[in-house]
């Protein structure tokens, strides 16, 4: 791959800008879908991003599984779980 221009950086930010406006929108219902459609997607891919971590990093593959994958998981599956509490507005006195 080449490397990007400050133009491509620049033109990527404005792009996640305009995402962001969008995703503001949805509820926490509608992002757990996305969350949970990300992770369907990495349990269902493993061996490929293990592959690719592996090669970019160096490292072996179970240090990709243990680091990369299973961690991703598990905070998606908490931000599923827990996140709509926590980013409850809360009032402190």
């Amino acid at each position: 791959a080449k490397n990007m221009t400050a133009q491509d950086v620049q033109e990527i930010l404005v792009k996640a800008k305009e995402a962001q406006e969008e995703w503001k929108k949805t509820t926490f219902a509608q992002r757990r879908m996305v969350l949970r459609t990300i992770q369907k997607y990495v349990v269902h891919h493993v061996e490929d991003i293990c592959r690719v971590s592996a090669r970019e990093s160096g490292k072996p593959k179970v240090d990709a599984v243990m680091g990369e994958v299973l961690t991703t998981c598990e905070k998606i599956r908490t931000i599923c779980e827990f996140g709509e509490l926590w980013l409850r507005p809360s009032h402190r006195p």
